[in-house]
């Protein structure tokens, strides 16, 4: 279990730091002599997307890999956790935030199990 544990930690910190240093790209200033020009402001942020994006998807396969290891071993730790939080801000079309989930106890408004309710009959018979 501490080596699933140990695995965990460092791909989600390995990813966590790809992300890291892509964010820093992103938020890298635009340099003064190039405020007077667009076409080399253009070029400079082209540039640095070819920098910041092959960081992110390295930062997202190594997060993934987080979630993978789980899935293959049966097991979660707080790791999985993070992971899944980072993932779904950064990714939310493909990685969902985690919820918890209580089962009914007691009366409930829940559809009983069995059957589907009946169809009312129309409004105007």
């Amino acid at each position: 279990y501490s080596e699933f544990e140990s695995t965990s930690a460092a791909l989600f910190t390995l990813g966590s730091a790809y992300y890291a240093y892509a964010d820093q790209l992103y938020a890298a200033p635009l340099p003064a002599e190039f405020k007077a020009d667009p076409e080399l402001e253009m070029v400079y942020y082209e540039k640095l997307d070819e920098l910041r994006i092959p960081l992110e998807d390295k930062g997202k396969g190594r997060l993934a890999a987080v979630l993978q290891t789980a899935k293959d071993q049966g097991l979660w730790s707080e790791w999985q956790t993070r992971t899944l939080g980072e993932l779904s801000k950064r990714a939310p079309a493909e990685y969902s935030p985690e919820t918890v989930q209580f089962p009914v106890v007691g009366e409930s408004s829940a559809v009983p199990a069995g059957a589907p309710l009946p169809l009312r009959a129309s409004l105007h018979t």
